[in-house]
């Protein structure tokens, strides 16, 4: 019986094993009988079920620090925490970070009111919209992180972010104020949509990026440092 016991025990310790090291359909032998334990490609399934999570929390983000904004009368666009946000899950996320962007764009148009100002296709008309392109753009940063962790890289790709976003959100806005206004003069509306579009915010954007640098650096670290604890115990356990 102890002999029995100790035959299944290990036929339990190398399926574990495969398990984890297979995509393949595994079965244990039980005598006579066949026990099916997993099917299908587990690694891929497991990769595709974090990236949902990943993706949908990303956009849950992004939704509650829209909403939690301040509006005010000298200017269209509210003071939010969009860009912190932002900034975080392109450090983290790297190439991934522009699907999670498109993914809340893509609700927000469908009508979903992720946005500031609420959400649907009229908000293509809304003076904030060219921000929301430049969330985009800026996502796309992403690809430039690479691997090493650099407090100094964080921060200039954090600056360049919010530039990007300033950019398509200043000519936007530029395009806005001509319409309203007949084209009568576009320069300034040039002007006022730097002066109303970008100017308040410089000091606050600045210092999110600063702030959203050092959260993803330290995230950075610390995810490193799980990832060797995890590969010495694989190493330990094998």
């Amino acid at each position: 019986m102890e002999g029995d016991n100790g035959r299944r025990k290990s036929r339990l310790i190398s399926l574990v094993k495969a398990l984890l090291k297979s995509d393949k359909l595994i079965y244990l032998e039980d005598s006579s009988k066949w026990l099916l334990i997993a099917s299908g490609n587990v690694k891929s399934n497991t990769k595709i079920l974090s990236n949902a999570v990943v993706t949908s929390l990303g956009v849950l983000l992004m939704s509650i620090s829209a909403r939690t904004s301040l509006i005010t009368p000298f200017t269209e666009v509210p003071f939010t925490f969009q860009t912190l946000i932002l900034i975080i899950l392109t450090l983290l996320l790297k190439r991934d970070a522009w699907k999670v962007v498109t993914t809340y764009l893509m609700l927000g148009f469908a009508g979903l009111p992720v946005f500031a100002y609420g959400g649907g296709l009229q908000y293509l008309m809304s003076p904030t919209t060219g921000y929301l392109i430049g969330f985009l753009t800026a996502s796309l940063l992403g690809y430039l992180v690479g691997n090493k962790r650099s407090i100094v890289r964080f921060v200039l790709l954090s600056l360049s972010a919010i530039c990007l976003v300033y950019l398509f959100g200043w000519m936007w806005l530029s395009i806005y104020y001509s319409v309203t206004t007949g084209f009568l003069n576009v320069f300034n509306s040039m002007f006022m949509a730097f002066i109303r579009g970008v100017l308040p915010f410089i000091v606050w954007d600045v210092m999110k990026a600063l702030i959203a640098s050092l959260i993803a650096y330290e995230v950075s670290r610390a995810t490193h440092a799980l990832k060797a604890i995890k590969s010495l115990l694989g190493n330990f356990l094998r």
